[in-house]
């Protein structure tokens, strides 16, 4: 029987030899570090006894909504007597007891055994640190989520379903998620009528109109959160989605396949985990890009580097029976983690992902927007969860998305968007906007066709004859160009082409307009087809843009703003702008103007405006992001109290 006791200062020196045999020095504690530990009133250290003996100990940092395991050790020839897994309960016994709503832990990412028994006991992982422990020592931050009710708490409002064509009796005795049959969840009406469920779609086969196929299909129609959904099923073969996820992970990929012989190569992931020797921390990073509770991944060697060829759902039946035997206990563990249920004190009505990078220089928002939008979601009923390109697979877990990272048609932003909305999310960014606001061309021709005043402009085509009347200074713009790149002032017809030389490598067309000089710009935010807030940019010193990229001084990169209420702005702006951003949808969009004489000229609407902190923000305060979230939840309601019918 395994007892557990926080430590006195009288442990000190079983506790520091039991760091010393566990683990390097950079991950030791030093004998002055753990009698602080042991005196903390922010920490507790506890030893864990087998029949009186001292065999293990683990060091906890409390934290107001978290609690940390700093380490846990036990003796080398006392290890698989279940002395780390009582540990780990104690731990969470305490978290429960303190208020805590998640534990966290830091593990050796070399370490394979380690983070399957992580795994195991229901931690998954957050993320990498490179160099944690020291120059090439990475670790895995891993987490569980506590799972807790009190007395204003309302049960978990998800409920997961298992659903499958051949129930197996090791899938019958998994706990954590209810089994259905293929045939009754199609055609029975409680599966069409119930609402806030998660299917897992365990079918044999995922082929184009299988029952497994239909499974996924129909749960997305009835508005089910489904894995893996159909759009997974047939974009995982989508290249620029594959590459664009696998960036996050390329260096691992390099060196962990380098090693192999063939130029060919397939691995099969099982719940995060695979069978393949050497190739645990691949699976797990790859599961993390690519989720699906089994995947298969085909690489390829071209050119001395590895390319994934393919990542798709691995269907049930081309399971081999030696494969079918070993994957029961993940299954389990996937399952018992019950990370599926978000542990969250409040039963919020929907879940809302904003989608940002963060190695971004100049995003759409900064960390003060962010969590200012998170707050106001929070307050109207949205669980909210900051999420980045490798989460692509996790689309279908929530209700809502909000882009608040530069989009572009031609990257994995368009695909996220395109995604989402394809799975019946709320979107903002919505696709059709990225793909308008994007391109200039566009812009102008339907803002003529609104007719909407703009500068006079021209199209440049590659390999036409360029001469002919021009008036200087033009702008020239790439069709695509955003954030003042790609935009251009030229004074003559030699700068001209200089320029034109240039932007034809990238487009076959390029847009002219008239320059209009102005002291700054103004942007209207327009929200729902309604004016939301508006701004004065003004041009960075000594520059002609608001934004100056070759400016010395990172002072002088951005000109000076002004932001004023919309009773304050000339009322043909205001109009203009509604009845140019009208032209697009009814999305979140900032348009741009100049004054020029006595006429106001939109320059173009950006389906991504800036809403910073300190910025946009200044009038309305927290209420503008209380209004962006309150446009999400009018969108949800409408959609949801549509009726929606699934025939027989």
């Amino acid at each position: 029987m395994v007892e557990i006791r926080k430590a006195t200062l009288a442990d000190l020196d079983f506790i520091l030899a039991l760091e010393v045999s566990n683990f390097l020095p950079p991950l030791r504690s030093s004998k002055r570090s753990l009698k602080h530990s042991i005196l903390s009133p922010h920490q507790q250290v506890h030893v864990a006894f087998s029949e009186g003996v001292p065999l293990g100990a683990m060091i906890l940092r409390i934290h107001k909504t978290t609690l940390r395991i700093f380490s846990i050790a036990v003796e080398k020839n006392h290890e698989g007597r279940g002395l780390g897994r009582a540990m780990v309960d104690k731990a969470r016994q305490i978290a429960i007891k303190a208020g805590c709503r998640r534990m966290t832990l830091e593990a050796d990412a070399a370490n394979d055994k380690l983070i399957n028994w992580y795994e195991f006991l229901g931690f998954t992982v957050l993320e990498k640190l490179p160099d944690y422990y020291g120059k090439t020592l990475h670790a895995y931050r891993m987490l569980q989520e506590i799972q807790v009710q009190v007395p204003w708490t309302k049960p978990s409002r998800i409920k997961n379903y298992l659903v499958t064509d051949q129930m197996d009796s090791w899938l019958e005795g998994l706990e954590g998620v209810e089994k259905i049959t293929a045939m009754d969840f199609i055609t029975d009406p409680r599966y069409q009528r119930m609402k806030n469920a998660r299917i897992f779609n365990f079918c044999s086969s995922y082929e184009y109109q299988t029952l497994g196929y239909y499974v996924s299909l129909l749960a997305s129609a009835r508005n089910f959160r489904v894995i893996p959904n159909v759009i997974t099923m047939e974009d995982f073969t989508h290249q620029e989605i594959v590459n664009s996820l696998l960036d996050e992970e390329w260096e691992l990929v390099q060196t962990t396949l380098n090693a192999l012989e063939d130029d060919n190569y397939r691995l099969k992931i099982f719940f995060g985990h695979t069978l393949e020797r050497g190739m645990g921390r691949l699976a797990r990073e790859m599961y993390r890009l690519f989720e699906s509770p089994l995947l298969v991944l085909d690489f390829i060697k071209q050119e001395g580097e590895w390319q994934l060829k393919q990542a798709k759902p691995l269907p049930y039946h081309d399971l081999t029976e030696e494969e079918l035997g070993r994957i029961e206990g993940f299954a389990r563990a996937y399952f018992l983690q019950k990370r599926f249920s978000k542990g969250q004190l409040t039963n919020y009505r929907y879940d809302l992902a904003i989608l940002v990078d963060p190695e971004e220089i100049n995003p759409p928002s900064d960390s003060q927007a962010l969590a200012k939008f998170e707050k106001a979601a929070n307050r109207i009923g949205f669980y909210t969860e900051i999420i980045t390109k490798k989460d692509f697979s996790r689309i279908p877990e929530f209700d809502a998305l909000f882009i608040r990272t530069t989009t572009n048609v031609k990257d994995y932003t368009y695909q996220f968007s395109r995604f989402a909305y394809a799975q019946g999310l709320v979107v903002i960014d919505d696709p059709w906007s990225i793909s308008q606001c994007s391109n200039k061309l566009f812009l102008q021709e339907r803002m003529a066709r609104g007719r909407i005043p703009t500068p006079r402009g021209r199209v440049f085509f590659k390999g036409m004859e360029r001469q002919g009347d021009r008036q200087f200074p033009m702008v020239v713009k790439q069709p695509d160009s955003a954030f003042s790149r790609g935009v251009h002032k030229v004074k003559n017809e030699e700068e001209l082409q200089g320029i034109l030389d240039g932007l034809f490598e990238q487009s076959d067309l390029i847009i002219g307009q008239e320059f209009l000089p102005s002291e700054y710009d103004w942007r209207i935010g327009v929200l729902d087809k309604e004016p939301l807030y508006a701004c004065r940019y003004y041009m960075a010193k000594d520059h002609w843009q608001i934004v100056n990229y070759q400016a010395e001084k990172d002072t002088e990169l951005w000109g000076r703003t002004e932001t004023l209420p919309l009773d304050q702005v000339p009322r043909k702006v205001v109009e203009t702008a509604v009845a140019a951003a009208s032209l697009i949808g009814d999305g979140l969009y900032g348009v741009d103007f100049k004054e020029y004489g006595s006429r106001v000229y939109v320059i173009e609407i950006n389906d991504n405006p800036n809403i910073d902190s300190g910025i946009e923000d200044l009038v309305l305060k927290e209420e503008l992001y209380h209004k962006i979230m309150a446009a999400f939840m009018k969108r949800l309601k409408k959609e949801r109290s549509e009726k929606r019918w699934v025939s027989n």
